[in-house]
């Protein structure tokens, strides 16, 4: 069962390794990219890795045993909280999941077998190029941060409604120029306020905030001290996660 283990751990680094908008069809893993600043995909793979190793050494033991269903627990809640917050589930994740949680099963069930000699020594090099990715966390296609980009299809959608901070509602013209949508509790969207924080004001997008918190805070302490905003409830139709760049820039005079 080891082995099962440690080809979901090659599995969670393909993953790892390609863009999460192609797999997760929900864009729940848009919302949550990771911890310490690692994708889950990465810790997956180390989990799996630990699992394998494990697995491959101790026969029924109880330690190991606790562990491994404590992560598939673990890895549950996330993909429940995730749930929660975002409304979505990821095709991709909860599979790895009720594979976890199944194996944590039948380790106690299966027999044990010692891995052949000659499979010793892949696997203590697959342990170590898999700790060593996960200290030096290279930039991939999958984690590196990129906006959710919708084109505007339709005249009506070429405003977007939301209120000011004092509660006047405003129609944003998206031909003049997209609005990005972010939260205060999301913590990769200050890559993206970061970003734009760069650019002239003239350049800038609109700044809508989806829900409420200490938005000024959020704007300061990535470089926005001051910046214009608004507010929105919910997201736009055909958006599911945040940051999200909606609408394209147009010529005013273009129809």
């Amino acid at each position: 069962m080891g082995f099962i283990y440690l080809l979901l751990s090659v599995a969670a680094l393909l993953f790892w390794n390609l863009n999460p908008e192609l797999l997760c069809t929900s864009e729940a893993c848009s919302t949550f990219t990771g911890l310490l600043g690692r994708s889950w995909y990465l810790w997956g793979a180390l989990f799996y890795t630990i699992a394998g190793l494990l697995c491959l050494r101790y026969k029924r033991n109880k330690v190991v045993g606790i562990f491994l269903a404590v992560i598939a627990l673990l890895h549950a809640g996330l993909i429940g909280y995730s749930w929660v917050v975002s409304g979505y589930l990821c095709s991709i994740c909860w599979k790895f999941a009720v594979m976890g949680m199944l194996l944590a099963v039948l380790y106690w069930i299966l027999p044990f077998r010692k891995p052949p000699i000659a499979c010793i020594g892949p696997v203590k090099a697959l342990a170590v190029i898999m700790l060593a990715l996960f200290v030096a966390n290279p930039q991939t296609v999958g984690n590196q941060f990129k906006y959710t980009s919708f084109p505007v299809a339709e005249a009506a959608a070429y405003h977007l409604h939301v209120s000011t901070p004092d509660g006047q509602d405003v129609s944003l013209d998206l031909r003049e120029k997209p609005a990005l949508i972010f939260a205060v509790w999301c913590p990769h969207c200050d890559e993206a306020l970061q970003n734009i924080a760069n650019e002239t004001s003239q350049g800038r997008p609109y700044l809508v905030v989806l829900g409420d918190g200490k938005v000024d805070d959020k704007l300061a302490a990535n470089g926005l001290f001051g910046a214009e905003y608004y507010f929105i409830k919910t997201l736009p139709e055909g958006i599911h996660s945040v940051p999200s760049l909606i609408g394209e820039y147009r010529n005013k005079d273009d129809t």
